[in-house]
């Protein structure tokens, strides 16, 4: 595990790699501090200020750690995106990554073997889960619907959500299609796809980046993979491995 603890150009705290058994995939969380010139917390700002500042923050951030990977400067790291939006890294041989926020969090994924997805988001109460469970697939719908109160129906909403827009993002199509047509169903341990499409094997792996967060990440991959039936290599929570 490695630790980078300070602030990272004055926009970034608390930024740190866990490893553990994601084979092949870095996991990176970073708690995003105040920048020069942000608002002091007793000052007003809209909520379209804060948002803007704390996206900009996680895409520096994001920029800070993949210089880490292809060797240059956060200011250097060569964006592009492809005909769907997906951005990648537009040289020769490069990681995959991904990143999502979720209100002053955010969490990054980097592969040099994989296309991957992940998503994050903080436990919070959502109103009417049952309405907002239709936006899943049916059986992660189901899932949801059976749970016994009202926290663990948001709870396994959001777990369900969550994997389902790390796979949407690993096939880089992110919400552009409906998110019901995921073919993700529930197993015993986690998420799992429902049948392997043109020969691609996937792996999902949940995780709590903090207490009070969930997070998912979608690895996908040509080459043979473990078989992602239910319950195999497939945590109930990422307690385990994702040691602070």
């Amino acid at each position: 595990m490695h630790d980078l603890e300070g602030r990272i150009s004055s926009c970034c705290n608390a930024m740190t790699r866990p490893l553990g058994p994601v084979v092949g995939v870095d996991l990176w969380r970073v708690r995003l501090g105040a920048a020069p010139g942000d608002p002091s917390p007793g000052q007003r700002q809209t909520i379209r200020t804060r948002l803007t500042s704390l996206r900009q923050r996680s895409q520096w951030a994001l920029r800070t750690v993949l210089a880490q990977y292809v060797g240059c400067r956060p200011s250097e790291v060569p964006f592009t995106v492809d005909t769907l939006g997906k951005p990648y890294l537009a040289m020769g041989k490069a990681p995959a990554f991904n990143l999502s926020r979720s209100g002053d969090r955010c969490v990054i994924a980097v592969s040099w073997q994989h296309q991957v997805g992940i998503d994050v988001e903080a436990i919070r109460d959502l109103g009417n889960v049952c309405g907002l469970a239709t936006y899943l697939p049916r059986h992660l719908a189901k899932w949801v619907e059976e749970g016994s109160n009202h926290d663990v129906m948001t709870e396994r909403f959001l777990r369900a959500w969550t994997a389902v827009e790390a796979y949407c993002k690993a096939i880089g199509v992110g919400l552009r299609v409906p998110p019901q047509s995921a073919p993700l169903v529930w197993g015993a341990g986690g998420p799992v796809a429902a049948a392997q499409m043109d020969g691609t094997a996937w792996r999902f792996h949940e995780f709590a980046p903090w207490p009070g967060f969930v997070s998912t990440v979608a690895l996908i991959s040509e080459g043979p993979q473990p078989d992602p039936r239910p319950g195999h290599q497939l945590l109930e929570n990422g307690s385990e491995w994702f040691r602070h």
